[in-house]
């Protein structure tokens, strides 16, 4: 997403003169309500084991390709992403709480 914008501007405090690593690619609709959503229709296994990729990122093992597939799908298709320079992403509040 981050490569593909013809200039970086923060979403939020609209700063484009920041070096391309002071900028994250954030979920405007919080990552774990996509995350719950898509739980609630899986039927598969869910992954509890997972390789390690060269950035040290843990990614899905080949036995789990189902599952990856169908949650990259779902995530392609409902996350809506944003640029935000890293001080606005920071403070940004993405913690899911439960309702009382």
């Amino acid at each position: 997403f981050k490569v593909n914008q013809p200039i970086l501007i923060c979403n939020i405090c609209r700063n484009s003169s920041l070096d391309y690593k002071e900028y994250h690619v954030d979920h405007i609709n919080p990552f774990v309500d996509l995350y719950k959503i898509f739980m609630t229709s899986n039927t598969l296994p869910i992954p509890s084991v997972f390789n390690e990729s060269e950035c040290n990122i843990p990614c899905f093992r080949p036995d789990d390709n189902e599952f990856e597939t169908n949650w990259v799908i779902f995530h392609n298709t409902n996350a809506t992403l944003q640029i935000l320079c890293k001080t606005c992403n920071l403070k940004k509040s993405n913690k899911y709480e439960e309702p009382i």
